[in-house]
């Protein structure tokens, strides 16, 4: 993306978007995780997986932050281009955190 700070080492961000294609949302942009208590309020969440790489605690310590009690599981072995076998394994996590009385990715 060509920016009029090229070469100056400085990131620039897409402008923000939400994205809705069902079952699913996306909310990219600066300060988005602060808008994660008010989405799950809208559907009436109120149990969360938080998966958040494991390098990044900082993202970690505001997503729990901002969604406090609600995190009831907390994943952090995340790669890019999930192989099947990890996204067997957060299942099974989000899915044993259920039955055992906790709770499953953003269930009720």
């Amino acid at each position: 993306m060509a920016s009029d700070t090229a070469g100056s080492g400085t990131v620039q961000m897409p402008a923000a978007f939400a994205r809705t294609s069902l079952p699913g949302r996306i909310i990219f942009g600066d300060g988005a995780v602060g808008l994660l208590a008010g989405e799950l309020d809208q559907r009436d969440l109120r149990r969360a997986m938080l998966i958040v790489a494991s390098h990044d605690a900082q993202l970690a310590e505001r997503g729990s932050d901002v969604l406090g009690e609600r995190v009831q599981l907390h994943w952090d072995e995340v790669r890019q281009h999930v192989p099947l076998e990890l996204a067997g394994r957060a299942t099974s996590a989000a899915t044993a955190s259920t039955s055992s009385g906790g709770a499953g990715a953003f269930a009720r």
